[in-house]
């Protein structure tokens, strides 16, 4: 497969960092999860390309965009996105978000209808920010193991095994490819992540933001893909995920738990293509 492309766009004050997968059709702009990176939907790309123009940013403070002074809450990414869309010369695009990127795809369509055709979130929104005062302490806890990761490893070695220990689930494959994208090799030998754990740890904070009222004024289409094995997004809490989201296409992949893009991308990919098929009709 061929490599994307890589820019760099000033926007808000920093710089942002995104990758391109060049296509004919409409553009979908890619939004990562918290403590990942832009290229982690690459496998997804390769399937859209060249049929669509995909486009992935390395939000504030991950991959190789910089990180700015403040703003870690939804609507500073969200307002990263209508930025970059100015800076870029997008004028409408299709959103696709998972985690914290879904929630900055839902602000970023809320506040800018005229500009998205078609939402996709990617794992399903996150259910503390539509059901208030849900899995707080979930997303305390997870914050707080995030801010004792070191970010810097020995060795690459080192840092795989960090890795695989957060995610047992992936195979060796997802590994290589987290541990390329997400970190960088330090002349030393030894590598760091390529986000600073206290900066995700205070963004992990605002996982629980309450976006009900940005839900509610999303006028374009909505794709919600739901993992199977997801401990958020249970069978039982589906019914209220569809109060929020009556109009939406949800499809639930089987056998994946978290990280779609790299457990499942050529679902996640057939699955946006199909549903952008059927919108556009």
């Amino acid at each position: 497969m061929s490599t994307p492309s890589s820019q760099r766009t000033t926007v808000n004050g920093f710089a942002m960092h995104s990758w391109e997968w060049p296509g004919s059709g409409p553009t979908i702009l890619c939004l990562h999860p918290s403590g990942n990176y832009g290229r982690i939907w690459e496998w997804v790309a390769e399937r859209l390309s060249p049929d669509y123009r995909v486009i992935a940013i390395d939000q504030r403070g991950h991959g190789r965009s910089e990180q700015p002074a403040a703003g870690n809450a939804t609507v500073d990414y969200a307002a990263d996105v209508e930025a970059f869309c100015q800076a870029a010369g997008l004028d409408r695009v299709v959103v696709a978000g998972h985690s914290l990127g879904a929630r900055s795809g839902m602000v970023f369509a809320a506040e800018h209808p005229e500009r998205v055709l078609a939402l996709a979130l990617v794992g399903g929104p996150h259910f503390g920010t539509i059901v208030p005062g849900e899995d707080l302490e979930y997303w305390r806890g997870q914050a707080d193991k995030m801010r004792q990761r070191q970010r810097r490893y020995a060795s690459a070695a080192e840092a795989r095994e960090v890795i695989q220990t957060q995610y047992p689930f992936y195979t060796a494959a997802m590994v290589d490819h987290t541990l390329e994208h997400n970190t960088n090799r330090l002349a030393d030998g030894s590598v760091e992540w390529q986000f600073a754990p206290e900066w995700v740890a205070d963004g992990l904070l605002h996982a629980t933001d309450d976006l009900r009222s940005y839900a509610a004024k999303i006028k374009c289409p909505v794709l919600i893909l739901r993992a199977e094995n997801s401990w958020e997004l249970t069978p039982q809490r589906m019914p209220q995920v569809e109060a929020v989201f009556p109009a939406a296409r949800i499809v639930t992949i089987e056998g994946v738990r978290q990280n779609l893009e790299l457990e499942a991308p050529e679902k996640v990919a057939d699955n946006i293509r199909a549903f952008l098929a059927e919108v556009s009709d």
